[in-house]
């Protein structure tokens, strides 16, 4: 079970073929229009982050390259280094797990004294630092509509726009920009991914083959609520997508006089239903985290005045407590007042049973996620401040869940 729910927050590229997109089951939208007693509706932002995890080894891509697969002379020369690499790693591994077993012996000297043999640990390069390049597989990821080609990597199209590892490049429509900003990223980083969508009210309904301009129009609205003397703008003032590395945001993000602007890796874009969307190659590997709590939480002071970030899993609200899906589907159900007691009580404890298996599910999910997202932090020394502590029970993991959500 434990491992059924890691592998589905897992994606690994395929060691054949291209770049394949998966992409998620929900998407974030713009807002409906306020009514005019509802006052301005708010934008919907949201965000999600993805752990980048070691790739394959060089061993096991050129295992699985097709018999008749060409490769360029600097790939060709990237692989034998890499595999010579991996080769003096294990040399090393093993012989420091030799020293490890000798640690304990002791022998007699000349002068009666005795020796230890040096047990100190042979230095080697960690596959898992952070900006590691990888070899071989590599990913894109980013946002995508349904009309996104699923067969292609994100940014292919005009539907989806995507970060790529190298350089940080970032890819619209099969157009890459490399000098945007952007920083590369590899095994270890975790590359945060938010998107701003506006009411359809505001005006703006956007371009899909506008590329990011981080001193367009989200620049200019800082630049004239500054002037009218206006200390912090409220709102976000275009639909735009902006990318974070180790929760640092990318691009030309500013702060001038406390307003915060920029950053934004793709402007004005077209109004539609974003899905987190990720492509990976020759193994490729990311380990995705949809919330609602982060290793690197979109802080308010990476982020433009005024924003506020919520987490893509507010998407799917977390099932109902056995007894409250019963009231619900009795309700629902409607049965008639003459129908047998024994029906409607087979029927509540079907209801009850299922609802258990998908309520205790989420909690353990819930307990797991709060417990890896701390391990992460603590590695990265982050504060772990806002996460529930260890001697919590999964009811109040899931109850301070249920809070934030209703918070943002």
């Amino acid at each position: 079970e434990d491992g059924l729910v890691k592998r589905r927050l897992v994606l690994k590229g395929p060691m054949k073929g291209g770049y394949r997109m998966a992409r998620a089951s929900h998407g974030i939208s713009a807002p409906s229009p306020p009514n005019a007693s509802e006052g301005k509706a708010m934008a919907n932002n949201y965000y999600y982050e993805v752990l980048i995890l070691p790739p394959p080894s060089a061993k096991e891509i050129t295992e699985n390259l097709p018999a008749n697969a060409r490769l360029g002379k600097g790939l060709q020369k990237e692989i034998q280094d890499q595999i010579r690499w991996e080769q003096l790693k294990h040399e090393l591994e093993k012989q420091q797990k030799l020293e490890e077993e000798d640690a304990n012996f002791v022998k007699p000297t000349k002068r009666g004294k005795n020796t230890q043999k040096n047990n100190s640990p042979m230095p080697f390069h960690d596959e898992t630092e952070p900006g590691k390049i990888m070899m071989g597989g590599h990913v894109r990821i980013g946002w995508s509509m349904r009309t996104g080609d699923l067969n292609a990597p994100v940014g292919y199209d005009r539907w989806s726009y995507g970060l790529r590892d190298i350089m940080g490049s970032r890819i619209h429509a099969s157009r890459r920009e490399d000098h945007w900003g952007g920083l590369p990223f590899g095994p270890g980083d975790v590359v945060g991914f938010a998107i701003s969508l506006i009411p359809p009210s505001s005006g703006v309904t956007g371009d899909a083959s506008s590329q990011g301009q981080a001193d367009s129009l989200s620049n200019q609205a800082s630049a004239q609520s500054k002037r009218k003397g206006q200390s912090k703008p409220t709102q976000p003032s275009t639909n735009h997508i902006r990318f974070f590395k180790n929760g640092e945001p990318l691009g030309d993000f500013q702060s001038n006089n406390g307003v915060r602007s920029g950053g934004a890796a793709f402007d004005n874009i077209q109004s539609g239903t974003y899905y987190p969307a990720i492509s990976a190659y020759m193994g490729g590997t990311v380990k995705v985290n949809f919330g609602p709590y982060f290793i690197y939480p979109p802080r308010p002071s990476k982020l433009p005045s005024g924003m506020k970030m919520k987490p893509v899993s507010e998407l799917c609200p977390p099932p109902p407590p056995p007894d409250e899906a019963v009231l619900k589907a009795i309700k629902e159900r409607a049965f008639p007042k003459k129908t047998d007691e024994a029906i409607v009580s087979a029927f509540r404890d079907a209801v009850r049973t299922e609802a258990k298996i998908l309520y205790d599910a989420y909690k353990n999910h819930m307990q797991r996620h709060v417990e890896e997202v701390r391990e992460h932090r603590e590695k990265r020394r982050v504060s772990t401040n806002d996460l529930p502590i260890p001697s919590e029970s999964n009811e109040d993991v899931n109850s301070a869940n249920n809070s934030s959500a209703k918070k943002s």
